[in-house]
């Protein structure tokens, strides 16, 4: 938040030169502004004892029959930083406090948030020992607790990208895997993996292996295998199983896209659906005509 003359007035306070209201130029009413009555004692006080503050009232309410402005939230500024912000809380005269906040106050809390209290005397306590520009020594630890978070994000953000490679890559490198494991059985064993080894693979890859899988889904049946390669659709018909088919979405016969659509929304290796098919995973289907 900073003094803007654009969007705003700014409107003299009582005589104090450091203590002035903010107005949106957007308000349509006119009249002066006052301090509400419980801040008006610190809000006076600290713009006595205060002189190289700037204090702001944002936000004013408008008092429709008396026509006037009231504060109750204030901004601090020393030269052009913020050093704090001071408000009223509560609902009701019987219980307002005054709030203190900035980054200072946050730390010293154990909670996050800013410091509350009736007492005129510690919040002018508080408000010296807190409100302040900020140090050269705070600054460089603000820059290099920035610059955590900046690569804490930027890390997390590699690794979602890796997982979501790795996530569409896994399936079909343990898809190729599982279907040419005799074949690359001579080359692992080679490579110093054992015997009981593989055969524990070949148990793991069970449920990667998509041709096993087809072949099961078979059982006896004559139908279409549908595998989704990114935006199209690979057809191998039982028929011809040579001659694979790609088509488009648009392309897809409608019966067929129906029952894909279907079979979507079911889990792996389900019992097949009688003139629907079966899912053998999230990107290969069996469709029965």
């Amino acid at each position: 938040m900073t003094i803007d003359y654009k969007k705003h007035n700014y409107v003299k306070v009582g005589h104090y030169t450091n203590l002035m209201a903010q107005i949106p130029k957007a308000r349509v009413e006119v009249g002066p502004a006052k301090l509400c009555p419980f801040m008006e004692p610190l809000m006076s006080k600290l713009a006595l004892t205060h002189p190289e503050w700037t204090i702001v009232g944002v936000e004013p309410r408008w008092h429709i029959n008396d026509a006037f402005f009231q504060l109750e939230r204030f901004t601090i500024y020393a030269g052009h930083e913020v050093v704090g912000r001071i408000l009223r809380d509560g609902w009701q005269e019987h219980n307002y406090k005054y709030e203190i906040f900035n980054e200072r106050v946050r730390q010293a809390r154990e909670r996050s948030g800013g410091m509350r209290t009736k007492d005129m005397k510690k919040a002018l306590k508080a408000i010296d020992g807190f409100f302040a520009p900020t140090t050269d020594a705070e600054r460089r630890s603000k820059a290099v607790s920035d610059m955590g978070s900046h690569i804490t994000s930027a890390v997390w953000k590699t690794h979602r990208e890796l997982n979501e490679v790795f996530s569409g890559i896994i399936p079909a490198m343990a898809n190729y895997i599982a279907s040419n494991l005799e074949e690359l059985r001579p080359i692992l064993a080679s490579q110093g993996v054992s015997g009981p080894t593989l055969d524990k693979l070949v148990v793991k890859l069970e449920p990667y292996n998509t041709m096993a899988q087809i072949n099961t889904a078979r059982n006896n049946r004559t139908g279409t295998t549908v595998v989704l390669v990114e935006d199209r659709y690979m057809l191998i018909h039982d028929s011809d199983q040579t001659s694979p088919v790609v088509v488009t979405s648009q392309q897809l016969d409608p019966a067929m896209a129906g029952k894909i659509g279907i079979l979507k929304v079911y889990e792996d290796d389900e019992m097949p659906l009688d003139g629907v098919g079966i899912r053998l995973n999230s990107y290969t289907f069996y469709i029965l005509p």
